[in-house]
């Protein structure tokens, strides 16, 4: 692809996937390149490598290149695509972007005259330099981590500086490709070794969750048996440690009440059913989730064993729910856990928004507590790394039920890193143990 067609179609794809709206970037991205078929795989790669690059590094690409900046500069005055041409030099410079910086500039004057704040970019030797940076103490460590300042700001005030940079430099790698074994179908050696047979490669175990494989590098997999026999789910292994950190037992009785597609339904399928024993009621307020957890369900032979029942959004709960043995509360959040594979929910949310969703998790334990067996526990869990959404939201409820008594996290206690579990907290996350973050809490509802 020649410089100046690969710079712009990148910024094309960067100006889609910077649009306001909720739609993932990934799901942009497909999109995009869905529109563009003449596009080769090996070009999808290089671009959607620059889209990537962008999005995790962005917060330090603009504090860079205004730091750089003169007071009375052209470069404070750009608009517009200028903002992201700067945006992409700035980061070329650093070497965080899948193309030199010489390149980059070659192509800006190839493509036609450059506007004043990009010639002031590229007229200056050096640009930005290497002591172009914030000079507020807090700007500069959110631009180092490619945060925003709220969350760099929170993180620090949360786990102290240490902790804060180097959960910040963790969440700025890619994340692996993790699967999560059909133990009720395969043992995890025999899914590994057809896996390696057939693609060639490098297949590890996870270290942390029983049942996880991962990939050193990203494979089409769909052609393999263990694709087609349903043997492997595709999933993170901090999404199967919050699973095993529930402490589920075998034939128990399981409400998941947001369950979403079902990931955490079907992990706990391979736990709590038996073959006559231990059902799992999945819940949702979106009923096209519900339809994939059902064929999900039904590829992995669990489909009669997982019941699925949506609920409304508000209102009284479905009569026919039960009470059982856990509920779980996969709450809605921030999932700033996951940024290592979707690094555009940093610019997605406010710490307003981060109030809501801690509110939502509120409620959501207020709605389904009655639905707690006497004995029996209620279980939350978050893909977030903000202690409004984690410890807050457990100590109010706590507070608005003092009868309820923490649980001891027994799995995570016996196989996780001692920093992972305090306070009958579990807390993992690409720092600490490898994997996204994520927050598991339960308590025991008194008989």
């Amino acid at each position: 692809m020649k410089p100046t067609t690969f710079l712009g179609i990148a910024l094309e794809l960067i100006d889609r996937v910077a649009e306001p709206g909720g739609l993932p970037a990934d799901a942009r991205v497909g999109g995009f390149f869905r529109e563009k078929r003449f596009l080769g795989s090996k070009d999808r790669k290089l671009l959607g490598d620059a889209v990537y690059a962008w999005l995790r590094h962005v917060p330090r690409a603009r504090a860079r290149w205004k730091a750089a900046s003169k007071d009375e500069g052209a470069l404070l005055g750009a608009a517009g695509r200028d903002v992201h041409v700067l945006d992409v030099l700035a980061l070329a410079r650093d070497g965080l972007f899948p193309a030199e910086f010489d390149r980059i500039a070659e192509a800006i004057q190839a493509i036609g005259p450059a506007s004043p704040a990009v010639s002031e970019a590229l007229g200056a030797p050096g640009w930005p330099g290497s002591d172009a940076w914030p000079a507020d103490r807090l700007d500069r460590m959110a631009a180092e981590l490619s945060l925003p300042r709220w969350i760099a700001e929170r993180l620090e005030a949360e786990r102290g500086e240490e902790e804060a940079r180097a959960l910040g430099l963790a969440l700025l790698q890619p994340a692996p490709v993790d699967l999560r074994v059909q133990l009720r179908k395969i043992s995890r050696e025999e899914a590994r070794r057809s896996l390696a047979e057939e693609t060639g490669a490098e297949i590890e175990l996870t270290p942390w969750s029983p049942a996880g494989l991962r990939l050193a590098r990203r494979k089409n997999l769909s052609a393999t048996r263990a694709s087609r026999e349903s043997w492997i789910e595709v999933e993170d292994e901090g999404s199967q440690v919050a699973v095993r950190a529930l402490d589920a037992a075998p034939g128990i009785s399981v409400l998941d009440a947001c369950a979403g597609a079902g990931g955490k339904a079907l992990a706990l399928a391979d736990i709590v059913l038996r073959e006559k024993e231990g059902n799992i009621t999945a819940c949702d307020i979106h009923p096209g989730r519900l339809e994939e957890l059902g064929r999900r369900a039904r590829e992995a032979g669990v489909l009669g064993r997982i019941r699925i029942a949506p609920v409304s959004a508000e209102g009284p709960l479905p009569r026919e729910l039960r009470p059982a043995d856990l509920v779980l509360i996969d709450a809605p959040c921030s999932g700033l856990g996951t940024l290592r594979r979707n690094p555009e929910l940093k610019l997605r949310w406010t710490p307003e928004d981060i109030g809501r969703f801690a509110a939502l998790q509120t409620s959501l334990l207020e709605r389904f507590l009655p639905l707690v067996r006497p004995g029996g526990r209620i279980a939350y869990v978050t893909c977030s790394i903000l202690a409004e959404e984690n410890e807050e939201v457990a100590r109010t409820f706590e507070r608005a039920h003092p009868d309820l008594v923490r649980h001891e996290p027994r799995w995570a206690m016996d196989n996780l890193p001692r920093t992972c579990t305090r306070d009958g907290f579990v807390r993992i996350d690409p720092a600490a143990a490898g994997t996204d973050g994520f927050f598991v809490v339960s308590w025991v509802q008194p008989r």
